[in-house]
């Protein structure tokens, strides 16, 4: 989710235990099977907003998050597929964090000059990462041969499809016409 609260909940040895502002910062939390605890509790974000839309977690207890994010220093990895902000609003996040909540494992942008909203990421069964939403922005990374490169206009889904390790993108395509289009899940 986000939270713009300075004393939200958080564990020790979290990945963050600082809000750091900007209208709100995304956060994980997973409880206790019974739901009376925490077994983590971490935050993300940057100087700007930065919202946790979508969370899934895979077999080895490892939680993945698609969010938004205004913060040109949202916290990426070395080797991420884009470290570097574009949108001039905003643009969508895939983040992972390892089984303890202590450390971010992936973290990458993807976006374009304008803005993306409503981003889910979702593990396929091989591994790989699914990432939808909205996009206006009209510079979007898309692959050769994808179903649609080119914005159509009014606001477009998108979708992209990244290797394991959020280092490279197998395939992004727009899917819009001329009207309002919006992607809300994998």
């Amino acid at each position: 989710g986000v939270t713009t609260s300075t004393d939200f909940p958080t564990t020790a040895g979290a990945y963050s235990t600082v809000n750091q502002g900007g209208g709100g910062d995304a956060f994980l939390a997973k409880l206790t099977p019974a739901g009376s605890g925490l077994v983590y509790s971490t935050l993300l974000g940057g100087s700007g907003f930065d919202a946790a839309t979508s969370v899934s977690v895979d077999a080895s207890g490892s939680a993945l998050l698609g969010g938004v994010t205004s913060s040109s220093n949202f916290p990426t990895t070395p080797g991420a597929f884009s470290d570097t902000f574009k949108g001039a609003d905003g643009n969508a996040f895939i983040a992972r964090f390892d089984p303890t909540g202590s450390t971010l494992t992936y973290s990458t942008f993807f976006g374009g000059s304008t803005y993306e909203a409503y981003a889910v990421a979702a593990m396929a069964s091989d591994g790989k990462i699914l990432l939808s939403g909205l996009t206006y922005s009209s510079n979007l990374p898309t692959t050769p041969g994808a179903y649609q490169r080119t914005y159509a206009g009014g606001g477009d889904v998108f979708l992209a499809l990244f290797d394991t390790t959020i280092t490279t993108l197998i395939y992004g395509t727009y899917l819009g016409t001329s009207a309002f289009d919006s992607g809300t899940g994998t």
